[in-house]
């Protein structure tokens, strides 16, 4: 299981959405942020905990991800474009 892998699992399961929705977003973070490890592989005890540490915090991510869709609102009310496919 690789970085990737978990953090599409924990977003599908803080919103429910399927996992597809979260390609995109991660693709254009890798082009973005190259050197975040995304692909790594962890083993499959590192796996677990990184996923049980995550799953204790769905409130707050949860949170954050509720935030940020506030932010990313205001921002395009002001003028700003969201445009993924440019990335």
């Amino acid at each position: 299981m690789t970085f990737e892998d978990i953090m599409v699992q924990i977003l599908h399961e803080v919103t429910g959405k399927p996992k597809s929705t979260f390609t995109p977003v991660l693709e254009a973070s890798k082009r973005l942020c190259p050197s975040h490890r995304l692909d790594e592989e962890l083993s499959p005890a590192e796996a677990e905990k990184l996923l049980q540490g995550f799953r204790q915090e769905k409130a707050g991510i949860r949170d954050w991800l509720i935030e940020g869709n506030r932010q990313a609102r205001e921002e395009m009310r002001n003028g700003a474009s969201l445009n993924w496919r440019k990335f």
